[in-house]
């Protein structure tokens, strides 16, 4: 019973709202567990219900399971297993949604009891999940391939699945069964198609010999692939070498990369000279400084001297090594760029050396800086312009960088007003819809994204997207759909179908998600200090703005507000209640650090519990708001209360168990921002100037904010200031170091939220 006492803890401050039925799943918890012990004897919800709770307790108990032994689905059984196999078709349901989601000790369990079920139901999920492209290699399926199928069948089965499916089940194939005759049918099947997923098979020498066979046929990001895979040792390659392989191909990128492997520079130079730079023939940095010294007259060294006179910094990354020791951000920070230098730089520079490595770098920041001059047409132009050329390393930046400023920067007139390049039109358009989307205008974004689907089918995106791993289509098709579900009921006046609104907005976390991101906006905020231009020294409202229009917890938040402030009854019960449990969730989604910080989130969920108790003192819901407080608070006094006033509630059997607090989570930055003298405000500025050439530091309160003035005592330099969300002694760390260049005034002004409490430097 403890066990399933904790179980309920954790499902409590995790609480969903469950739609215009039903407000949380974690108050169903006991009762569950009670239909449970009644052999299900309920109707087809509750036995749903129940179902969903011995399913987590199985897989719960399979993961300590396999603390115990390293390969799970070896285990003949364990306690969970049977009652899961009698109900067969919603084991099936189950282990079929499992598999379609992440991490390996869930999809070694639903393979378990795939094995386990037996029948055609078991091999039909296999095999729909393989065909789809959807089961990678989870944990089991191997095994499981290996007891469902004989060697001839999966043979057969991987020359009939798309990939990665066949090349899945082709690992299931013992040694013997292995020869060239075989892997040739197997990439004649895959040339073309832009992969051939090498990676779990080259080791094997008849693989190499079938593809000296079909090489000529093989796309360019094949023989890419093809070439990263291949043996060092260039006299083991098919063929005799890689000599030989030079000799026949004609393709310049592939060329290149051979001349590379060989260590031919004489012809690597002329090829780079007469052909320019390809993303498919990467140099390693320091062979670049090799062969720019040792071909000083080369296109290559003088494309990179010219880089630098534009730059005015080395042309090497690893020779611009930020203050942080790994992060360069003058990348990415407004204050590392300088807009009416760069500019006539930059355009001069891509006249000449387009053709080169740095073309990319160069497009990039060009790009950057007509944003930061607010010529947005520009900007996009340049920043699509750096996803095709040079060495490739900047595009993801740049399309990151594009989505960000159609997403998250421009407010909705100003992306009206663009006139971009024809090529990005259908993702102005896309996100446009979404804003409208965003701001409760689900009829205008319908019409758009209906256009955007067509009959004909979907506008295309540059080439340059990178759809390749995220079916955007259908993310936008998904969108629509929701859309219009939110169009029926906003149109009603009912209080039932207003909350249902609501709750389909808490539902859905991707409901205002721009795929244009591609399922990469968490990775691209994150990935080398992109997000630390918002949080850490250009914060704009803008990014506020964006944060507070695309959390679905948060839009959910202020809609189960306003409804809880005007209707009365069930539904202003209920809406209260998920108005706190929408706040709960709003940290949990990738970039809250700009919306607030985890301190003044969780002070809003306990006021938004602790008005629904107060006004609902004796509602359904209000032993789940009171365990919630308890937990959240770490107060027991909500326990004894429990106890106290609702001794007969499921909450009063948790209440009488120990008490876990689930404080709020912590973030990995503060937002800041730095200023000027004339963008403070007059008392701040007169405090700041009282402090200029005097080295050291200190901190000021005003207006609800905190600011810090630092100074080494003379011109010179830059500072830059990291915070870190980690509290010391109720305060929060930061680490200020001074940069030369670009050079600065020797002093910086930051304004930070007072909430993130005293700042300590080191």
């Amino acid at each position: 019973m403890a066990k399933w006492q904790r179980w309920m803890a954790a499902g409590l401050v995790a609480a969903v709202v469950v739609g215009a039925v039903g407000v949380t799943q974690a108050n169903l918890g006991w009762r569950a567990w009670r239909y449970v012990d009644r052999q299900l004897e309920l109707t087809e919800r509750g036995k749903q219900e129940a179902f969903a709770v011995l399913w987590e307790r199985g897989l719960a108990e399979y993961t300590e399971a396999v603390k115990e032994s390293p390969v799970p689905f070896q285990r003949a059984d364990y306690p969970s297993k049977a009652p899961l196999v009698k109900h067969k078709e919603q084991t099936l349901a189950a282990a079929k949604a499992e598999l379609a989601g992440y991490g390996w000790v869930s999809h070694a369990y639903a393979i378990d009891l795939l094995m386990a079920v037996g029948g055609d139901g078991a091999w039909g999920v296999l095999k729909e999940g393989l065909g789809s492209g959807q089961y990678w290699s989870p944990p089991g399926i191997q095994e499981a391939l290996h007891v469902l199928l004989s060697v001839d069948e999966r043979k057969a089965l991987a020359f009939s699945l798309p990939a990665p499916g066949d090349r899945t089940v082709f690992g299931t194939l013992p040694q013997d069964q292995l020869d060239v005759d075989l892997f040739e049918k197997w990439l004649l099947k895959r040339a073309g198609t832009g992969s051939l997923d090498l990676w779990a098979l080259q080791d094997r020498q008849a693989l190499w010999e079938a593809i000296w066979r079909v090489y000529p046929k093989l796309t360019r990001a094949e023989k890419t692939e093809v070439l990263s895979h291949a043996p060092n040792d260039a006299q083991h390659v098919p063929g005799g070498s890689l000599q030989a392989w030079l000799a026949r191909e004609e393709d310049p990128a592939i060329r290149q990369r051979l001349m590379y492997r060989l260590q031919d520079y004489p012809a690597l130079m002329a090829s780079l000279e007469r052909d320019g730079f390809f993303p498919e023939a990467p140099i390693h940095w320091p062979l670049e400084k090799e062969l720019a010294e040792r071909y000083p007259d080369s296109f290559f060294a003088k494309g990179i001297q010219a880089y630098e006179a534009v730059r005015g910094r080395s042309y090497f990354a690893i020779d611009r090594n930020g203050p942080d020791g790994g992060r360069w951000p003058w990348e990415y920070g407004n204050r590392w760029y300088d807009p009416d230098r760069e500019i006539p730089g930059w355009l001069g520079y891509l006249e000449t050396y387009r053709r080169h490595e740095g073309a990319d770098d160069a497009a990039y920041r060009l790009g950057r800086c007509y944003e930061i001059k607010g010529e947005y047409d520009q900007a996009l132009h340049w920043l699509l312009e750096a996803t095709g050329l040079g060495d490739g390393e900047m595009a993801y930046h740049a399309r990151g960088r594009m989505v960000w400023i159609l997403d998250a920067l421009l407010d909705g007139s100003t992306l009206r007003s663009l006139k971009v390049d024809p090529r990005l039109r259908p993702a102005l358009d896309y996100s446009i819809a979404v804003r409208d989307l965003r701001a409760g205008r689900y009829g205008a974004a319908v019409g758009v994204l209906d256009r955007l689907l067509g009959q004909a089918g979907p506008t295309p995106l540059p080439n340059t997207w990178p759809t390749y791993a995220f079916d955007f289509w259908a993310g936008v098709q998904r969108q629509r759909d929701q859309a219009a579900k939110l169009q029926t009921l906003a149109q009603s006046a009912q209080p039932e179908d207003r909350y249902a609104l609501a709750a389909l907005i808490y539902h859905d976390e991707l409901i205002f998600y721009n795929n244009l991101w591609a399922n990469g906006r968490g990775s691209y905020l994150g990935f080398g200090g992109h997000v630390q231009q918002a949080l850490e020294g250009d914060m704009e409202p803008a990014y506020e703005r964006w944060m507070a229009e695309s959390n679905n917890y948060a839009q959910a938040a202020r809609l189960f507000q306003a409804l809880s402030l005007s209707t009365t009854g069930k539904v202003a019960e209920k809406a209260a209640y998920s108005r706190a449990m929408a706040l709960a969730r709003v940290g949990d989604y990738a970039g809250a650090e700009l919306l607030a910080q985890p301190a003044a989130l969780t002070e809003e969920t306990v006021r938004a519990l602790q008005e629904f108790v107060a006004r609902f003192p004796r509602a359904d819901l209000t032993p789940e708001a009171l365990l919630s407080l308890a937990f959240i608070t770490g107060d027991r006094s909500y326990f004894d209360r429990i106890l106290k006033e609702f001794p007969r509630s499921d909450a009063a059997l948790t209440a009488k168990g120990p008490l876990e607090s689930r404080g709020a989570k912590g973030f990995s930055s503060v937002p800041f921002r730095y200023l000027t003298l004339e963008e403070a405000p007059a008392d701040v500025a007169q405090w700041a100037r009282s402090l200029l050439g005097k080295p050291g530091s200190a901190e000021m309160s005003a207006g609800g904010d905190t600011y810090l003035f630092a100074s080494r005592g003379e011109p010179g330099m830059t500072g830059v200031l990291r915070l870190s969300g980690t509290r010391t002694a109720g305060g929060i760390t930061g680490t200020l170091e001074w940069v030369e260049n670009p050079p600065g005034p020797g002093w910086i002004l930051v304004r930070y939220k007072a909430t993130s409490g005293p700042l300590y430097l080191r």
